[in-house]
């Protein structure tokens, strides 16, 4: 088992070193873009952003996470946080997200790996005949996401894509594209890695300089290592998406139905996106998201960077349910941004369902709170507030998870060094039912406290310039202070 740990470790670092060198935005060289599903890469607010190396030492009072007896420790952190986007002429690079190695000085727990990236690459452009994407997203999950989690009970999901396209351009408003995908979803702890071989087509007619309406055709085969654990499965999805970028705003809606081969008769449902940006004023936007249709825990871990989560904290990420079948995902995201002159602040509440096709047991509905206020005191120095609440209740066995974290952090930007100190306060609330008990997924409830000093140098572009500083027009938050752990 220590020998297959180490090997997963080592293909993680490998995979997270070809994902930052080759990361970059699918389909984005003309707006609106192609959509391909679970390829279009993740919305980035700067056009060119950062690349940083990152270290930090952290102090915790409750190192197990448990409700009594607790134990304080010290944590070192070493590893890499980036925002960053380039446009070539052939060459389109996408990074975003932070990878941390982290180390219990009183050996807690073993060293491990955390943290949420998600990276992609194309090779040519949409008016070429060829191209080529290469994306990896990686994200943390959990088998018992009742537990509290702690290093022992999480574990990193990989997402790996990559694949050809071939365009025929009819005219400057008609394109013809077909694709061919393979995917590779691995699990750090769960034997439930599978691979997924995708094609389909997309035709694409340009109604103006700025919007576009789409017919698109998706058909995939999912095959796991362990099929005696989940059956395979097939999928077909046939939609119509309408983009558009005009002045303020930029709208994508998109509509369709899906049909699932599971493990026995076919089961079919519809598939409803919507994604609309607004600036309502110079210095606010808002931001709405709504989604309807059947996924993966790699189609979720993918989505999850759509919603609002501070890169170095992860405050506002709760790992992903660790599970190998599709299951049906409902949600709607709301967000506001305000950046003034000194002052910052972003408010963004979601609403998630996920009904699994096999394992009804972690059936979930998912609220969630996230705030950030922050006021810049002085050119390179800034005071943040930073807060979430997400309630989780399984509804089949009677459990219920509420996790609320608020942390007060003080960041100062020198021209490529920035500094930062936290405090951190961590509460878990849960509660579960005999029938819970009986599965053994039994919650555990409990208080943390942290303070830390992070450092962070500019290998790329200019974050510690004053990027760190400002929060985008939209629900993501950049940066923050602080691993979670």
């Amino acid at each position: 088992m220590r020998v297959s740990y180490r090997r997963c470790v080592t293909r993680r670092r490998a995979w997270l070193v070809v994902a930052l060198v080759t990361a970059s935005e699918l389909y984005a060289q003309e707006a609106p873009p192609l959509v391909v599903p679970g390829t279009s890469a993740s919305r980035v607010s700067p056009l060119h952003g950062y690349f940083d190396l990152v270290a930090g030492l952290t102090y915790t009072d409750n190192a197990l996470l448990v409700p009594r007896d607790a134990t304080s420790t010290g944590i070192g952190t070493v590893g890499v946080d980036t925002d960053y986007r380039h446009r070539g002429p052939k060459l389109d690079v996408q990074a975003r997200g932070n990878v941390y190695w982290q180390e219990y000085l009183d050996d807690a727990f073993p060293d491990s790996v955390f943290g949420r990236f998600d990276g992609s690459a194309t090779w040519g452009q949409s008016r070429d005949l060829f191209q080529w994407t290469v994306r990896n997203t990686l994200d943390e999950g959990m088998a018992n996401p009742l537990a509290a989690p702690t290093p022992d009970e999480i574990e990193i999901i990989n997402y790996f894509t990559t694949g050809p396209t071939l365009n025929f351009n009819f005219n400057a408003n008609e394109r013809l594209g077909f694709y061919g995908l393979y995917s590779r979803t691995s699990f750090q702890k769960s034997p439930f890695d599978y691979r997924t071989y995708t094609w389909g087509s997309v035709f694409e007619h340009r109604l103006t300089p700025f919007s576009s309406v789409s017919l698109q055709f998706n058909s995939a085969q999912t095959r796991f290592d362990r099929p005696d654990l989940a059956p395979d499965y097939a999928d077909r999805t046939a939609q119509i998406i309408y983009s558009t970028a005009v002045a303020r705003t930029e709208v994508q809606v998109s509509a369709g139905y899906t049909i699932e081969d599971y493990g026995g008769p076919s089961s079919g449902g519809r598939v409803l996106d919507l994604e609309l940006s607004r600036r309502v004023s110079p210095s606010s936007s808002v931001y709405l998201r709504a989604h309807d249709g059947f996924t993966t825990i790699g189609g979720l871990i993918r989505s999850g960077f759509g919603t609002s989560v501070s890169t170095e904290t992860n405050i506002g990420a709760v790992p992903r349910t660790a599970r190998p079948e599709p299951l049906q995902h409902r949600l709607g995201t709301l967000g506001w941004t305000f950046n003034g002159d000194r002052t910052s602040l972003s408010v963004v509440g979601s609403y998630a369902r996920q009904l699994y096709l096999q394992q009804a047991t972690f059936n979930s509905t998912v609220k969630t709170i996230t705030g950030t206020a922050q006021r810049r005191l002085r050119p390179t120095l800034a005071l943040r507030l930073q807060a979430y609440r997400t309630d989780t209740r399984y509804s089949n066995i009677d459990a219920t998870v509420t996790n609320t974290v608020v942390n007060v952090s003080l960041l100062k930007q020198f021209r490529k060094v920035g500094m930062s100190v936290f405090a951190q306060r961590t509460h878990q609330g849960s509660g579960f039912s005999a029938a819970a008990a009986s599965l053994g997924l039994l919650t555990r409830s409990y208080d943390e406290n942290r303070i830390g000093l992070n450092f962070s140098y500019d290998l790329l572009g200019q974050r510690s310039a004053g990027a760190a500083l400002e929060l985008p027009n939209g629900p993501v938050g950049p940066t923050n202070v602080g691993p979670r752990r």
